[in-house]
């Protein structure tokens, strides 16, 4: 038997929505404003983003499944641009 304590998902307020939003944006303009590549910006974004689910309690499963189902809902957009690009140049 697992004796792993299984910990209740919490559901985010607006009020905590909006803040993680702004926070998460607000770090992305200041970096970039800092001159820090655009890439490292994104980056630091994304560990923001890693630790306001974990004061959700959103398991490190759920994030990475939700972020491959992202990517793969977005490939075929990506790949219209590439082509689109290749045609222009």
């Amino acid at each position: 038997m697992d004796n792993k304590k299984i910990r209740a998902r919490k559901r985010p307020l607006p009020g905590f929505a909006v803040f993680s939003f702004l926070v998460i944006i607000a770090v992305l303009v200041i970096l970039i404003n800092l001159g820090v590549d655009t890439t490292m910006s994104v980056f630091v974004a994304a560990i923001i983003s890693a630790v306001f689910a974990f004061i959700l309690n959103i398991s490190w499963e759920e994030v990475e499944k939700t972020l491959l189902r992202v990517v793969a809902d977005c490939i075929p957009t990506f790949l219209i641009v590439i082509m689109v690009g290749m045609l222009v140049s």
